[in-house]
């Protein structure tokens, strides 16, 4: 807290409510280190032996016991109060607080890479149509009861790329009546992960979204969820998951009504579908295969030129970096970005390759 507070307060100047919010933290870290100090002051372990000792040690350690529950308490407030403020804080837009406080520039340059992933035209996408088709089947076919389908692969495959494009897809948005996607990530809050799912049930509905939805609690995020779903037949992504315990967490708020529920995980972690209980599909995502790794790196490097054909006296080289890109599409597409605005282009592909 205090290595944030010096970096933020620089920040919140010319901000009113950052600035407000900035003192609710610093009021919140100075209450903590009473806590810690008074801990450390009554509860250090004290030295010395013998039978007097031992009694005067037991008379205190009863004495101890009701300054533990306060102090217990205490705690218990000061955890209340930090959620409470970093929920005010998601309310209000701060999220700029956690930027480097460099140059405005490199505050500009900033941004999730995920996003690129989830607004990447049809056209733009290499190698999807079978993994996409075979998504689809699992989804809108099967049983009726409630399964989970996880797409595993390294960073960089295009997980989330494939999975956005089946859930924007007509079979999906057809088959299901509610639709809603979470990314998790390696820092998630059970609260904030229920309600992003229930906020993106109701506008993807077009349904009104309850006004005190930032306040609600744990419980009543999971009632709201059990009672908007469970007449329905539902989708939602779980995007990003690297621990199972976020799915443990959040996993009463989607209720099994026989009606063909889907949900799909998308995840690094190779052994995590089988920690979870209903997973009834895993799709391996695998790199793209030579000639389509090819397509999709003339698209992006060439695309001035007419069809996107890469000049004979560069396919060599072309290739050959290629090659160190092993078929994971967001290094082609990154690596093949930054060529097509090298100027001099045989002596600074090289320079690259």
């Amino acid at each position: 807290m205090k290595s944030f507070l010096q970096d933020a307060e620089e920040r919140s100047e010319s901000d009113e409510g950052l600035r407000a919010w900035v003192k609710q933290v610093r009021d919140v870290a100075y209450d903590a280190e009473d806590i810690l100090e008074e801990f450390m002051l009554r509860f250090s372990p004290s030295h010395g032996s013998g039978f007097v000792h031992f009694l005067r040690d037991s008379y205190r350690s009863t004495r101890k016991l009701s300054a533990r529950h306060r102090l217990a308490a205490h705690l218990e407030n000061i955890k209340a109060r930090v959620r409470a403020i970093s929920e005010r804080r998601t309310a209000f837009y701060l999220n700029r607080i956690d930027m480097p406080s460099t140059s405005s520039a490199a505050v500009e340059k900033w941004h999730d890479p995920r996003i690129a992933s989830l607004y990447l035209d049809e056209a733009d996408v290499v190698g999807i149509e079978n993994p996409k088709h075979q998504l689809v089947s699992w989804l809108v076919e099967g049983e009726e009861k409630l399964s989970s389908i996880s797409v595993v692969g390294m960073g960089g495959l295009g997980k989330t790329t494939l999975v956005k494009k089946v859930y924007d897809s007509h079979p999906i948005r057809r088959s299901f009546d509610a639709h809603s996607w979470v990314t998790v990530s390696k820092s998630f809050a059970t609260a904030e992960l229920l309600r992003v799912a229930l906020q993106g049930f109701l506008v993807t509905a077009n349904e009104p979204v309850p006004h005190n939805l930032q306040s609600m609690t744990d419980f009543q995020l999971i009632d709201a969820l059990r009672n908007y779903l469970g007449r329905r037949r539902y989708v939602i992504i779980l995007d990003d998951v690297w621990d199972v315990n976020a799915w443990e967490t959040i996993k009463y708020a989607f209720p099994d009504c026989n009606c063909g529920s889907r949900i799909i995980f998308t995840t690094r972690i190779g052994n995590l579908a089988e920690s979870i209980e209903n997973t009834n599909h895993v799709y391996e995502l695998q790199p793209l295969p030579e000639n389509e790794a090819w397509t999709l790196f003339c698209m992006k490097a060439f695309r001035g030129e007419p069809k996107a054909v890469c000049p004979p006296e560069l396919e060599e080289m072309s290739r050959d970096i290629l090659r160190k890109c092993e078929g994971l599409p967001l290094a082609i597409v990154a690596i093949a970005g930054l060529l097509s605005k090298k100027k001099n282009e045989g002596l600074e592909w090289k320079k690259v390759l």
